[in-house]
């Protein structure tokens, strides 16, 4: 899993600017904690979901499936 620190650099309506250097983050602030403002570090992680991913891709499979069944049956 990778872990960023980022500020809060500026809050803009309902969004929030996060910077790392020279790297910028626009989020919604529902996001973010909960009372969190300009100047405070936040912890960011970001990872893959494999499970729902692999779930999605078999649901994909699936609906692909009966489409083709059904298209192949009305022939």
């Amino acid at each position: 899993m990778k872990k960023n620190k980022m500020v809060i650099d500026r809050i803009e309506g309902s969004m929030a600017v996060l910077k790392n250097g020279e790297k910028n983050i626009n989020l919604p602030l529902d996001y973010l904690p909960d009372n969190s403002k300009e100047g405070e570090i936040l912890n960011i992680s970001i990872y893959k979901n494999e499970n729902e991913t692999g779930e999605k891709k078999q649901e994909a499979k699936d609906i692909l499936n009966e489409i083709l069944k059904n298209s192949n049956d009305g022939m």
